[in-house]
């Protein structure tokens, strides 16, 4: 997981978009396990928004999930 000083300068909010993607990656991690996962954020986006961005990540380890089926 990687969230930049330089996308997000004030630490309170960095922390704040890292629990945001534990809280969505921690329920599947036993299911993903032996694959290498990075998270990169490349921008910013408003707190009100977090509930959607949420679930797009979710439905992005969801198709990393399928894929481990296949």
């Amino acid at each position: 997981m990687a969230v930049g000083k330089k996308i997000i300068p004030q630490a309170v909010d960095r922390n704040y978009f890292k629990r945001q993607i534990r809280a969505v990656y921690h329920p599947v991690s036993s299911r993903l396990h032996g694959f290498d996962i990075v998270v990169r954020l490349r921008c910013t986006y408003p707190k009100s928004v977090a509930r959607q961005a949420r679930e797009e990540l979710a439905g992005l380890l969801t198709a990393v999930e399928r894929c481990r089926e296949s």
